[in-house]
This record gives C-alpha cells, sequence and structure tokens, in this order.
C-alpha cells in the first residue's frame, strides 16, 4: 500500500460520531435511573403485600368479610348505641347548670366555646345514631345490601373518638385560646381523665367485640 492511496481522516467527523454518543450515553443513563427506580417500586410492593393478612384469594377474601357483617352489624350497633345514649347523659346536666350560671349563663343565641361543642356533639349523636338506624335496617329489611359496613363503622368510630378528644370541656376552650376556668362554672380540671378513660373503653369495645378485620381497624387507632 503506498502512501497516496491512504484516505485522509476528516477530524470534524471524529468529532461529529462522539457528539452523537453522547445523547446516547444520556438516553442508556436515564434508562438505568428508571430501571433502578421500577426495582425500588417493585420492593416496596413485596413489603406492603407481605404485611397484608388479607387471603390472595379474592373471592375466599369476599366470602370472610361477608361471613362477618351480620357480627359486625349486631355488635356495632351495640356499641354505637351505647356510645349515643352517653352523649346526652354527660351533656345534658352539664348544660342545664351553665344555663343557670349566674356568673356567665348560657345564652345559644350569642354563640361562644359551649355552643360550638354543643353542635359538636349534637353532629356525633346523629352521625352515631344514623349507624344505630341503618344497621338495625340491615337486619330487619335487608335494606343498603351493597354497603361497606366494616368501613361505615370505624368511620362513625373515629368520628366520636375524634370527638371525645377535641370537643371536651378542657380541650375545646383551649382550642378557641380561651382558658376553661373563664368558660366554664363547674371545675373541668378532671376532664382529660375521663377523656382517656371513655378512648379506651371505646377502642377496647371495638377491638374485642366488633370483629373489624385488621386491614380496615387500624383507621380507629391512627386518626381517632
Amino acid at each position: 500500500m503506498n502512501a497516496s492511496s491512504v484516505v485522509p481522516i476528516d477530524a470534524d467527523l471524529i468529532g461529529r460520531g462522539d457528539a452523537a454518543q453522547e445523547p446516547r450515553k444520556g438516553w442508556q443513563s436515564d434508562r438505568d435511573q428508571a430501571t433502578d427506580q421500577n426495582d425500588i417500586n417493585e420492593g416496596l410492593g413485596r413489603f406492603f403485600r407481605s404485611l397484608d393478612l388479607r387471603s390472595i384469594d379474592k373471592v375466599e377474601e369476599a366470602k370472610f368479610k361477608e361471613s362477618l357483617e351480620h357480627e359486625v352489624l349486631t355488635h356495632g350497633c351495640m356499641v354505637t348505641l351505647a356510645g349515643a345514649a352517653l352523649i346526652p347523659a354527660a351533656l345534658i346536666p352539664v348544660f342545664l347548670r351553665e344555663a343557670q350560671s349566674t356568673r356567665n349563663p348560657l345564652d345559644l343565641g350569642n354563640m361562644d366555646v359551649r355552643g360550638v361543642l354543643l353542635l359538636t356533639w349534637i353532629s356525633t349523636f346523629l352521625v352515631t345514631f344514623s349507624y344505630v338506624v341503618t344497621s338495625l335496617l340491615r337486619l330487619w329489611k335487608q335494606w343498603f345490601e351493597t354497603w361497606n359496613w366494616e368501613l361505615y363503622f370505624m368511620i362513625v368510630a373515629t368520628y366520636y373518638t375524634l370527638s371525645l378528644s377535641l370537643a371536651n370541656f378542657w380541650h375545646m376552650p383551649l382550642i378557641t385560646g380561651v382558658h376553661p376556668e373563664e368558660v366554664w362554672s363547674h371545675d373541668a380540671r378532671g376532664t382529660e381523665v375521663f377523656i382517656l378513660l371513655a378512648i379506651d373503653g371505646l377502642m377496647t369495645a371495638v377491638a374485642m367485640y366488633v370483629p373489624v378485620r385488621a386491614c380496615i381497624q387500624w383507621i380507629l387507632p391512627v386518626f381517632g
């Protein structure tokens, strides 16, 4: 081969070739990152699925849920009925005493912390009693067959627990920036003990007597 047959190499072509490889390398890097992210997502999915105590067979799980419905209805009805009955038993004596107070008599026309607390517990009573009524209709008349009674009961129980935690004689005034002694004619310092006992009693009753599956039962302790 003589020197005249050697084809000269264009440096610009080499530069363009390197430049063409750079987007490809960047695309490969993005693809590797996407693969790593998918691996992480799959690993997290396997981990959370391992915590799921439900049956892999959805048909069996549906049958198991259906087999618990009658006890959820009957026991849940008793628990919510007891909770609904405690609301007027606890509030009526207090608000009668507040209405007769000479220092700061209750005036529902002038809404204050006591009025807000009363309205909150009226709504709690209506929500709780609605479960009693609808569950009885489900048992006696076979209505509301498509309702998720586990979830419905847990929402009602959680709402009741939130009312206990926030709408009580001690914490409700503090939330609004008023000291409880300035609101109530009675000493409200023992409220926290009663609230803790009430919440503990409610959660114990739900856990022991209402057969709600663990995949739903976590709603009460987390949000209540």
